[in-house]
């Protein structure tokens, strides 16, 4: 029963975003509404409402970086990442690579979260 109202709940979750995204469903904010009536005219200018992916990695990528240098190095990592990813002819820096480790970590411990929810293992485990 939990599980059929989850499963309800993401769904409509997701048909909500979805039906955001679709030009003839959702409504035009208020300031395009009026915009034409105001003193620049006519003059368009595109507003996003989400933020970019890019702006994302600017704002997450310094403390992805610090925290997994801080964390290799309590772990006792003593090389640095960059020379690790040069040897192994890697195509990303270590900003990048750190945030592509941040949202693998992030999806298997909501992954770990989902499985311990839905199979509700004894407390043992």
């Amino acid at each position: 029963m939990r599980l059929a109202i989850f499963s309800g709940v993401l769904l409509a979750t997701g048909v909500t975003l979805l039906l955001s995204e679709v030009r003839w469903f959702a409504r035009p904010a208020l300031v395009d509404r009026l915009r034409p009536y105001g003193p620049a005219g006519m003059s368009r200018r595109g507003r996003s409402r989400l933020p970019s992916v890019e702006s994302f990695r600017d704002v997450v990528g310094p403390l992805c970086r610090l925290s997994g240098e801080r964390l290799s190095r309590a772990l006792g990592v003593s090389e640095d990442l960059a020379i690790r990813l040069e040897r192994i002819h890697s195509p990303l820096d270590v900003t990048a690579f750190r945030v592509r480790q941040l949202g693998w970590s992030g999806a298997g411990f909501a992954l770990g979260c989902l499985l311990s929810l839905a199979l509700r293992p004894p407390l043992v485990v």
